[in-house]
This record gives structure tokens, C-alpha cells and sequence, in this order.
């Protein structure tokens, strides 16, 4: 297919557009909203599926509606959404499969992948006790065995749906998360894989394999407001092929495994059926495979923080101490809809006034010229709006005009991926000699954090085993002991080499003075941490906390200038930013 190579440079810009020579327009999908906030991510996941050429079979939004409204989603929708070959859920969700119509404290409904399996939840706010009723709805989706072999279940997910995609907190736990193994041994990710084992029966009476392929989501707490959007239009950008000098596209998998990992604190997590671990979008590539037979094999994928991170956690002064005057903080706080506990009670408020930073790029040709190192010979090239973009075979690497970079190799797939064979350390000396080489290790670079991919082989089987496929380790940088927001290295590390690194270094330029300006107190930039914590990411708990209130810097969008930011960071990840000046959200992506 002949597209505009602005496709994948979503990596770098979130506004594209498509143009095909052959739609596929056999391939159907369906998108249901649940949520109170805007339905933006839903929008762009209808828009961006119109552009490849798709059918839409159906479109139902919460947002802006009442359940007396035609378009207002019911559980039964989703329930009978298996119509439609790709489906796009997005809204609340609870650890035990159930996923929510309307608000978490109200909802209007509901649908459950079992409600044998669901569990009473109290909201203090609310008061509210049990979020499912099968009285009011009875829409399950189905888990029952339909056989004695394990092949097939009760699913009403028996027709065409290949690929779900279920942007709510804590539906694909496993193991020890969320609820544990609440249900028949498994957690919720058993729940959902035996969703995807539906049948039709032939007319001699036979069972024949209508199975769901895969179902893309979280084991914890996800993206919300603009971070869903964007991360549903950066599926779409390292799914789709955009020209020779692009990026090749990647499978289902990896396309929304790299999406949400542009954030670096994700809990993202893919079911599958194993045959279908290498399904692309239709008209990418080999598109979708068939449909798997016999006793199926599921696995699940997880992105996880290590215990690296709050192990080494150490409490520090949020802000220079110059003088004894303090402001005490409650021990707990509530948005109206849940409590957060705050570790730190009372942080020293000596400092009223901050200073912007002015910073010194890396210089692109430098970068080009590292690139075409890492590349070798036979590189393609391309430009678009300022943004350099290079190509060899299957690896790539992009720049722009801000000194960001993304390289890339895109023959090493997580469904290939073998078991690691070394640990975190040797991970991060694994990293540290591939930036070495190349130039890209700073003297002050510090490993921050390292998360892992891992996958559970046959999930449903007697005897899961869980492999450690990947590391990723996440360099940080700080100015005068303040942490650098944006600024980051991440290497992927596996058995065969390095499968992804992004990088953004800032130098900052002590020649240049800028007038101080008033900043929020903590106290305040609370208030503003309140208001917007939705925004920002969804939850399935009634109580969090937050684990570090921090005031640093931040790199701003398109610019050379680093501003004071409030970080509010929940359960030792999970970062909210508000600008110490304003009280506005700060972007968190990479």
C-alpha cells in the first residue's frame, strides 16, 4: 500500500492522515464509550479506522448523554459487539472483569465477562456497595466450559471479533494483582482469555472455533483524558506502514505495547491467543492469521516496574531548606470519588519563587551522524516538517528539531522473543556500553527506574510459566538536584540485542538568566493535583497514595525552556504534573 510517510511520524506529531489505494473495507469495527470525561480517544479511534478503509458497524458514547438517548451505550452492546471484527471499549473498569457504563461512583450500568465471578466493592464517597447487579443487568459476556477439553466456552464473543480493545483499568491481571486469584484459581486475565474461546456449531453439530484473537488493556491503572488519546493515535502510528523511509509496521501487539511504553509508567497488557501473536492490521503487511483449533494456548504480555525504583526511593527535601517554615499537608485527601494517603505530612515552604531554565540542545546533525552510525550503510532517508527520519532494512531511527530520537528495530518482536538469560544489573551494563558506544551515555545520566516485559505462557493451562523477556532501563537526569521532567534514555534490552531506544538530553545553559516568578505552594498545586488527577489516569481502587510530592523542572513542548513543576507521583509511579506557575497539567509522553 501506498501511504504518506506522515504516518508513522506520530512518533513526533499527533495529527496525520492516510490515503489508500485499496481499502480494505471487509473489515469492520465498533467503538463504545463509557465514560464521564470526553470521549476523545474513542473519536480517534473511529476516525483513524474510517482513514484505513474500514466499516463501521456501530458507535455508542456516554459522554454528553443520557441512558435515554439512542446512542447511549447498555452492558448488552458490548455483549453484542462481537458482530464487528475489531472492537474499542473505552471507560472504567474493576479488577474482577466487570467494566463500567457511565461514572465509577454511579454508573448506569454495567457488563461482566462472568458475574458469578464479581466481587462487592465500597466506595467511601459514594457509599455505594456493589457496582454489578443481575437484576438490573444481566449482560455477561461468558466463561463456561463448554466442553470437556478446555476448548471452547459459553462466550457470547462467537462471531467475527478478532482483536478487543479494553481501555480500563485492571481487566488483564494476573497472579498476585489486583484481586488475586479470585475466580476458579485465575485472576481476571483467565476471565477475559475465556471469553475469547467461543464456537458455532456446523450443521452436522460440530464446534468450530470462533475465537477471539487477542484483547489489548491493563493489569492496573491506565491512561485517562489526553493520554488515551494520544496513545490510541500512537497505536495507529507504529501500526500502520508509512513509506519506504518509515518505520516498518508493527504487529497488533507491539504496536500497542510501544504506545503505551511512550510513557514509561504503563501497566499495559495484551491476551492472545499464541497462533495469533504476529496478527497485523488488515492491509499491513501478512494482516490477520486464522483463527486457532484444538486446545488453545493464550498468553499474556505485561509491562512491569521492577522493585528497583522504590527500593532505592529515599525521601528528600521537596525544595531548598533556607528557613524552618513548613506546611502541613493532610495525611489524606479525597478528588470525590477516592482517597489518596500521602506519605509526606509536611513539606518545608521556604521557597516562593523559582527560576526557569534555559537549555542548549543537541545539535541535529550530531544526531544524524549518530544514526547513520548505529544504521550502517544503505540508510533511506526522509524529511518531514524539520523531523529527520532514517531507515536500514528493519531498523530505524528519527530525530527532530528538539533533540528528541527514537531508534528502533523492528525485526525483534515481542512474540519471538525468548527468555532473558542475565538480570536487572547486567541489563543496565547492557544499556549503558550500547549508549557508550554510540555517544549517548551522559556523564550525569543516573538509572531511575527498570521495568521488564514479560510474558505467562498458556495462562489457562495446568502449569503457566512466566519468562522475563525484556528489560527497560530508564536513565534520569537532574539540575542542581532537581529532577529533569522529559528528559530520559530508555534502552530495551533482550536476548538478541536492543530492540528500542529513546532518548531526550537537555544541557542547561548557566549564561543565560531568566527573572524569577512566584510559584505554587504544595498546599495549592494540591488543589490543581485534585481536579485534575482524572484526567490524567483511571483507577479500579478506592484508595491510592502518593508516594513522592516533588518540585522539579520540566521540558516544555517546542521549546528551549525548562519551568517548575509540582510532581505528584502515585504508588511509586504514575506521575501527575502541574506547572508550579499556573496549576496546569503538564504532558507526560515521551
Amino acid at each position: 500500500m501506498n501511504k504518506s510517510i506522515i504516518c508513522k511520524l506520530m512518533l513526533l506529531s499527533f495529527s496525520f492522515s492516510l490515503s489508500l489505494s485499496s481499502p480494505v473495507s471487509a473489515t469492520t469495527f465498533s467503538t463504545i464509550y463509557n465514560g464521564e470525561e470526553p470521549d476523545h480517544d474513542a473519536n480517534h479511534f473511529r476516525s483513524l479506522m474510517n482513514q484505513l478503509g474500514y466499516t463501521e458497524l456501530m458507535f455508542k458514547t456516554t459522554y454528553g448523554k443520557n441512558p435515554a438517548d439512542s446512542i447511549y451505550p447498555t452492558g448488552h452492546d458490548i455483549v453484542n459487539a462481537d458482530i464487528a471484527n475489531f472492537l474499542y471499549i473505552s471507560g472504567h473498569g474493576l479488577n474482577d472483569g466487570e467494566l463500567l457504563i457511565g461514572s465509577n461512583e454511579q454508573p448506569t450500568d454495567s457488563v461482566a465477562a462472568s458475574h458469578e465471578a464479581n466481587l462487592v466493592y465500597t466506595y467511601p464517597t459514594t457509599g455505594l456497595t456493589t457496582h454489578y447487579n443481575p437484576d438490573r443487568s444481566p449482560a455477561v459476556i461468558g466463561v463456561g466450559w463448554a466442553d470437556t477439553s478446555g476448548s471452547f466456552t459459553t462466550s457470547w464473543w462467537d462471531q467475527n471479533l478478532k482483536w478487543a480493545f479494553i481501555a480500563g483499568c485492571g481487566q488483564l491481571n494476573y497472579g498476585s494483582q489486583g484481586e488475586g486469584n479470585f475466580f476458579e484459581g485465575g485472576n481476571s486475565a483467565h476471565l477475559w482469555a475465556r471469553t475469547m474461546l467461543g464456537y458455532q456449531n456446523d450443521s452436522t453439530g460440530a464446534m468450530i472455533p470462533h475465537r477471539v484473537h487477542g484483547i489489548n488493556g491493563y493489569y492496573g491503572i491506565g491512561p485517562a483524558g489526553s493520554n488515551d488519546d494520544l496513545n490510541i493515535q500512537g497505536f495507529f502510528a507504529y501500526a500502520v506502514d508509512g513509506g519506504p523511509a518509515d518505520p516498518d509496521a508493527l504487529p497488533i501487539l507491539d504496536s500497542w505495547a510501544t504506545a503505551n511504553s511512550d510513557f514509561i509508567d504503563s501497566t499495559w497488557a495484551v491476551l492472545v491467543n499464541q497462533v495469533n501473536r504476529h496478527d497485523y492490521l488488515p492491509g499491513q503487511k501478512s494482516g490477520l492469521t486464522n483463527d486457532s483449533t484444538g486446545i488453545p494456548t493464550i498468553d499474556v504480555y505485561q509491562y512491569q516496574q521492577t522493585s528497583f525504583y522504590k527500593n532505592n526511593f529515599q525521601s528528600r527535601s521537596l525544595v531548598p531548606k533556607v528557613q524552618n517554615s513548613k506546611i502541613n499537608l493532610p495525611h489524606f485527601i479525597t478528588d470525590g470519588k477516592r482517597k489518596f494517603k500521602i506519605h509526606t505530612s509536611s513539606v518545608t515552604n521556604n521557597v516562593y519563587q523559582s527560576t526557569p531554565l534555559q537549555i542548549i540542545t543537541a545539535s541535529s546533525n550530531d544526531l544524524i551522524a549518530i544514526g547513520k552510525k548505529i544504521l550502517g550503510d544503505g540508510i533511506v532517508e526522509g524529511q518531514f516538517e524539520g523531523k529527520h527520519v532514517m531507515k536500514n532494512g528493519s531498523k530505524s531511527f528519527l530525530t527532530d528539531k528538539n533533540g528528541k530520537v527514537k531508534f528502533a528495530d523492528a525485526n525483534l518482536l515481542l512474540g519471538s522473543l525468548s527468555e532473558v538469560s542475565f538480570n536487572e544489573d547486567q541489563a543496565v551494563t547492557k544499556a549503558e556500553s550500547f549508549l557508550r558506544n554510540y555517544g549517548l551515555l551522559p556523564q550525569d545520566a543516573k538509572v531511575k527506574r527498570i521495568f521488564k516485559t514479560v510474558r505467562v505462557n498458556d495462562i489457562l493451562g495446568t502449569t503457566p510459566k512466566e519468562e522475563v523477556l525484556e528489560y527497560s532501563v530508564v536513565f534520569g537526569h537532574e539540575y542542581q538536584g532537581k529532577e529533569i521532567g522529559g528528559d530520559l534514555i530508555q534502552v530495551d534490552v533482550n536476548e538478541i540485542g536492543i530492540r528500542q531506544m529513546r532518548y531526550q538530553w537537555s544541557k542547561v545553559d548557566d549564561n543565560i538568566s531568566i527573572t524569577k516568578n512566584n510559584v505554587l505552594t504544595p498546599d495549592q498545586a494540591l488543589e490543581y493535583f485534585k481536579k485534575n488527577v482524572n484526567k490524567v489516569w483511571k483507577f479500579d481502587k478506592d484508595q491510592y497514595e502518593i508516594t513522592n510530592i516533588e518540585l522539579i523542572y520540566h521540558r516544555q513542548k517546542n521549546s528551549n525552556i525548562l519551568l517548575p513543576v509540582w510532581k505528584f507521583e502515585i504508588d511509586y509511579g504514575f506521575p501527575v504534573y502541574v506547572d508550579a506557575f499556573t496549576g496546569d497539567l503538564v504532558d507526560s509522553k515521551f
